[in-house]
């Protein structure tokens, strides 16, 4: 009698963990919402997955919140929702989750889903960027060199080539070669000791 006693509790409490996170870490929750996103060692599930990845976080797992952005940017299992996964980049961002900042200023830069905000591109690109994130580095050159809504900066695109070319962007390397001596020659002794 006691041993089906315990496995009644053990099968409720197993219910309890997988689905309200209520007695886990946000970081657990956040691994079981991966499994079931990703069918790891449970059948895949991607409803369930979003409610824990809401449920991490909430509780402060900003990689649960880029996760979840992902799957309402794409639309993975769920319904596609550009507004709701431009807030969880946000809190990504906010939070320095740094794959966050650059997806919140893709989608500033090309208006998935929401209005073109090429400011706020800016501001996650660059935070990305300081961060070492090649590919926003390469973006924020990019805005600096061809866009005409922010003031262009040759210099600062320049720079930030270089810094994604160090970073390993190979197409930043090619712009980079090509523009480096485009700028004033003041410019150009400095970017030699760069």
């Amino acid at each position: 009698m006691k041993q089906i006693l315990f496995l009644i509790i053990y099968v409720l409490s197993a219910n309890l963990y997988a689905d309200k996170c209520t007695l886990l870490s946000a970081q657990e929750c956040y691994d079981k919402a991966y499994n079931y996103e990703h069918g790891v060692d449970v059948d895949e599930d991607k409803k369930r997955a979003k409610n824990l990845y809401i449920k991490s976080c909430d509780s402060g797992n900003t990689k649960a919140c880029f996760n979840l952005g992902l799957m309402y940017s794409y639309g993975y299992g769920i319904a596609k929702d550009s507004r709701k996964a431009e807030g969880l980049y946000y809190k990504a961002c906010k939070e320095n989750y740094i794959d966050g900042c650059y997806n919140l200023g893709k989608i500033y830069t090309d208006g998935f889903g929401v209005s073109v905000d090429k400011e706020g591109a800016v501001r996650a690109y660059k935070k990305a960027c300081e961060n070492n994130h090649e590919k926003a580095c390469f973006n924020l050159a990019l805005i600096f060199y061809e866009d005409d809504e922010i003031n262009q900066d040759l210099e600062k695109a320049v720079l930030l080539f270089k810094k994604a070319c160090d970073l390993g962007d190979q197409d930043s390397c090619i712009n980079y070669e090509l523009l480096k001596y485009s700028c004033i020659s003041s410019t150009d002794k400095g970017l030699e000791n760069k």
